[in-house]
């Protein structure tokens, strides 16, 4: 929603996404480019090409802002939402 949108905007954060051998990565940094730490981070996954693989998986916090998945993903592609707070 909107209102939403105009909150995420107004923290600055920046993130990214991507994978380190086949387990999801998520970088978050705050407006002054520091990492963000103690968020609880969940990512939900979706198969564009297959149906009964979706899923929703806690990532953990690493160093640096960075959170990572457990359990690793099968090749090919995903669409990712990330849903990440203090809570």
């Amino acid at each position: 929603d909107l209102a939403e949108a105009r909150r995420q905007r107004a923290l600055g954060w920046t993130d990214g996404v991507g994978h380190d051998r086949g387990r999801l990565r998520f970088e978050v940094r705050g407006r002054d480019g520091a990492p963000v730490g103690g968020l609880k981070v969940e990512a939900r996954l979706r198969r564009p090409t297959h149906d009964g693989e979706d899923r929703v998986l806690k990532l953990s916090p690493d160093a640096g802002g960075v959170y990572r998945a457990g359990d690793a993903l099968a090749a090919g592609a995903w669409d990712v939402e990330i849903h990440a707070g203090d809570g």
